[in-house]
C-alpha cells in the first residue's frame, strides 16, 4: 500500500525540472505523498466490489472463438487486470510550503504564472484578489498542480504563506 505522507529535506528525483522552486533556501516544509498511499482507503473499499463484479464484466466479453481452456485462461487474466487496476489517482504528490517570506504576494504569484506558462502549463484561475490567490496548472503529459498564496497581515510586508502542490508520475513507473 505504500508509506504515508512524509516530510523530506529535498525534492524527489522525479520532480519536474521545469517547475521552479522559488527561494529554495527559505522553504519551510517539503511533504511527499506516495501515489500508492493517497487512495489507500478507496482502493480497499473498491477491492471486494471488484472481485464480485469482475466475473460479470468478463462474462460479457463477446469473444467466444477461442477453445474453452484458452478462453478460461484469458478470462482469468482479464479478471486479474480488473482487480489490480487502481481506482483513483496514483500519482505522487509533492507539497512545498513557505511561511512569512519577505517577497510581495503579487510578485510570487506572477513569477509562478509566468514560469509555468513558459513551460507550456495551462493556468486555470481559481481565485484572484484580496488576501489569497490560488490557481491550478496542468500540462498534456499529465503533470499538474496548484499554487496558493496568502497575505492577510496588511501591517507586515511580504507573504504569510505559499503552498505549491505538484502531482507527478510515481517513481515506480
Amino acid at each position: 500500500m505504500g508509506p504515508g505522507p512524509k516530510t523530506v529535506k529535498e525534492l524527489p528525483d522525479n520532480f519536474p525540472k521545469d517547475i521552479p522552486v522559488y527561494d529554495q533556501n527559505n522553504v519551510e516544509h517539503i511533504t511527499f505523498i506516495s501515489g500508492k498511499y493517497k487512495n489507500r482507503g478507496l482502493e480497499i473499499a473498491a477491492f471486494f466490489p471488484k472481485i464480485i463484479l469482475s466475473p460479470l464484466l468478463i462474462s460479457m466479453d463477446s469473444s467466444k472463438s477461442a477453445t474453452s481452456d484458452q478462453n478460461w485462461h484469458g478470462k482469468l487474466k482479464n479478471m486479474w487486470e480488473v482487480i489490480a487496476t487502481p481506482v483513483g489517482d496514483t500519482r505522487d504528490t509533492v507539497i512545498i510550503e513557505w511561511h512569512n517570506i519577505e517577497t510581495n504576494k503579487n510578485f510570487v504569484v506572477n513569477y509562478y504564472k509566468t514560469e509555468l506558462e513558459k513551460s507550456n502549463y495551462k493556468i486555470d484561475l481559481t481565485s484572484e484578489g484580496g488576501d489569497t490567490e490560488q490557481f491550478s496548472f496542468s500540462r498534456e503529459d499529465g503533470l499538474s498542480g496548484s499554487f496558493y498564496a496568502e497575505d492577510s497581515d496588511k501591517e507586515r510586508t511580504g507573504t504569510e504563506k505559499i503552498i505549491l502542490t505538484v502531482n507527478l508520475n510515481s517513481q515506480d513507473e
